[in-house]
């Protein structure tokens, strides 16, 4: 009985060593879990931060390309209002200080030109 016993005490023993040697490597891969999580969350940020970035100048490019879209697609009249004013070199003369032309100027037409 004495023996029974004895190995009773041993497998009991074996059986909590196991356990404990168990329940450490168990604690050790929540640490690592958990650490991994951790690395994940900084590059995620990361990654977050640089697309949001990129996508804020891709949102500006646009806006700017739409702009120039719209510009472009104004009256003319419009855009000549938007523009500066510059010095015309080359104005037309009023119709009162033209020189009047008399008289009729004939053009030839083709048929007339071939006889």
């Amino acid at each position: 009985m004495c023996l029974t016993i004895h190995y009773l005490f041993e497998s009991a023993f074996h059986f909590l060593a196991a356990f404990f040697a168990e329940q450490q490597r168990c604690c050790e891969l929540i640490n690592v879990l958990s650490e991994e999580k951790e690395k994940n969350e900084t590059a995620q940020k990361q990654l977050d931060a640089l697309l949001y970035s990129k996508r804020q100048k891709i949102t500006e490019n646009t806006a700017s390309d739409t702009a120039t879209v719209s510009s472009s697609l104004e009256s003319p009249v419009k855009q000549a209002a938007q523009l500066p004013s510059t010095k015309v070199t080359n104005r037309v003369v009023p119709a009162h200080r033209r020189a009047r032309v008399r008289g009729v100027l004939l053009h030839d037409t083709e048929e007339e030109r071939q006889d």
